[in-house]
């Protein structure tokens, strides 16, 4: 190979490691400005204090992608007498996810290849802009089933066989993001445990998570 070959050679590949460290940037900016804009709280009375207890507390803890997302479903009235009709709905967006691998619990059937995540939206005008920054990484999800929840909840029958098709984060931040192999999460200080994990290799994390089993 000649000189000049070499040298070309030399800048093909510095200039596609340049592309592909510009490219996980772009997609960790807008991993955050997605998890960043969506309103939801730990549930009332619960706190985690390590990975066993946000494990153990999880119906199913899973390793996936989010491969879409979709308008969900809207719960609350309108009160058009209200200063703001919307006060009292919440609008959910559904997120698809794709299951890679079941760390622990179990999945309701039909949910064992990619299951449908709900989260919580600030108001339905965020749509869009969440659908623009949707999430393409892996993550490890820590998750409770609707239904089950339904159902501690004492809600009707209907609600819970209505609710079984849908998971939700146990809190807010209950996720490990994989960036550049690494674990990378979302800075809950409920979850402020995560932390000790932050930087970590990813697969060492899947596998601490697998065994906890």
């Amino acid at each position: 190979m000649t000189p000049f070959l070499m040298g070309a050679a030399v800048l093909v590949v510095v200039l596609v490691g340049v592309f592909l460290a510009q490219a996980a940037r772009i997609a960790h900016d807008r991993s955050d400005r997605f998890w960043g804009t969506l309103s939801f709280q730990t549930p009332s009375g619960v706190a985690f204090e390590s990975l066993e207890g946000l494990s153990e507390y999880s119906d199913a803890v899973v390793l996936g992608r989010i491969v879409g997302i979709d308008k969900g479903r809207v719960f609350g009235e309108l009160e058009p007498e209200a200063p703001d009709p919307e006060e009292g709905r919440v609008h959910y967006l559904t997120a698809r996810l794709d299951v890679e691998r079941l760390l622990r619990g179990e999945l309701v059937p039909g949910s064992e290849r990619q299951l449908k995540l709900e989260l919580p939206m600030p108001n339905e005008d965020k749509f869009q802009e969440l659908a623009a920054n949707a999430p393409s990484e892996r993550g490890v999800y820590f998750l409770f089933n609707a239904g089950h929840s339904a159902a501690q909840n004492n809600l009707s029958k209907q609600r819970q066989e209505a609710d079984r098709e849908y998971y939700a984060l146990v809190a807010v931040g209950a996720q490990a993001r994989e960036m550049d192999g690494k674990v990378h999460g979302l800075g809950n200080p409920d979850l402020d445990f995560l932390e000790q994990y932050e930087g970590d290799a990813f697969g060492g994390f899947v596998e601490q998570v697998a065994a906890l089993r």
